[in-house]
């Protein structure tokens, strides 16, 4: 009996316009018209060169767009003390 193999694809990190709009709920149309707006916003750019979306990049808009990033990057010890100051 041979063993299971291991799964060896590879995720992808960047995306398409397609895929970056998906991610957002939207569909590519409405990504297209609503891309200027939401990189004035700080939406990231496409590489320049590949012309496609760094996923991490988008996901790190979203969490600050959502106070995410200000929850992530607090220390342990201060978010205690606000709990006991509440």
């Amino acid at each position: 009996m041979t063993a299971p193999k291991a799964d060896t694809r590879i995720q992808p990190v960047m995306l398409n316009k397609q895929e970056t709009a998906a991610l957002l709920g939207m569909s590519g149309d409405m990504f297209r018209k609503r891309r200027a707006a939401l990189q004035r916003m700080g939406f990231p750019e496409p590489h320049p060169f590949l012309k496609k979306w760094y996923i991490r990049a988008v996901l790190a808009w979203l969490d600050g767009q959502f106070g995410l990033d200000a929850i992530n990057s607090r220390s342990a010890a201060a978010a205690e003390r606000e709990l006991e100051e509440w």
